[in-house]
């Protein structure tokens, strides 16, 4: 009996990676939209650059709506048909964004380019394209959840406090009138954007090439959809000093 126990310890031991580097991370999307999460993969891999989904040994995500939990996922659920694409710079611990396949800043977790696909219920994925970053709960997506898809997104240390707050959201129209005023850096990426007003047929791309390539499909005939006079606006409007 004793002997059978140390040889199902053995076995156990020699299926999980000998040393595994694990860190957690928080997203944080327009209208109470959070997401947690925890990666894993091996020790050996950090400051070895970019690594893949296929590198990957855990993934866990859970995504909150002011705190309270809506689903989740994790790797031991993926199936054949789970939309999993992942890269992560183990040098700065950050997921790259901006949605761009050829760039490696596409990121699919559980959710594909139309985040529609995460599971009927108790389902939840998230996406990082080219149109927004947001999520998909019980295979629909959660338009209200979309920031700006180049919000940075890292990764800390298991010891470190992980600490999720909701931001304000600006429309894609404020944007698009003034480019100038939303700059890509580091202090307009602390005040995401969320694009909910693009459509991405009004520009003649297709939901998945707006969403999971490299076509382009925000700006202003996509702001132009959506209202000016809505109160995510004047709250926009009154925070940036009009």
């Amino acid at each position: 009996m004793i002997r059978f126990l140390s040889t199902a310890l053995a076995l156990a031991l020699a299926a999980a990676p000998a040393h595994a580097a694990r860190f957690q991370f928080c997203w944080v999307g327009a209208n109470g939209y959070t997401m947690e999460g925890q990666i894993e993969f091996p020790d050996a891999l950090l400051n070895t650059g970019l690594i893949s989904e296929a590198e990957v040994t855990d993934f866990q995500i859970i995504g909150f709506r002011d705190g309270v939990a809506l689903g989740s996922w994790s790797l031991d659920q993926r199936t054949a048909g789970t939309s999993w694409l992942l890269r992560f710079d183990t040098d700065s611990l950050h997921f790259p964004t901006g949605g761009s396949r050829s760039a490696d800043s596409y990121q699919e977790w559980n959710a594909n380019g139309q985040v529609n696909n995460c599971g009927a219920v108790g389902g939840f994925g998230w996406n990082g394209g080219n149109y927004a970053q947001d999520v998909c709960i019980d295979n629909v997506w959660i338009e209200d959840s979309s920031i700006d898809p180049d919000t940075p997104l890292f990764a800390q240390p298991m010891d470190v406090r992980l600490i999720c707050e909701t931001s304000l959201p600006v429309s894609s129209l404020e944007r698009a009138v003034d480019p100038d005023r939303w700059p890509r850096t580091a202090a307009a990426l602390a005040f995401p954007v969320a694009l909910r007003a693009a459509v991405p047929d009004a520009l003649g791309a297709t939901s998945a090439e707006a969403r999971g390539g490299d076509g382009i499909a925000t700006g202003l005939a996509s702001g132009l959809r959506h209202p000016i006079l809505g109160w995510d606006h004047a709250v926009a409007m009154v925070a940036a000093g009009f």
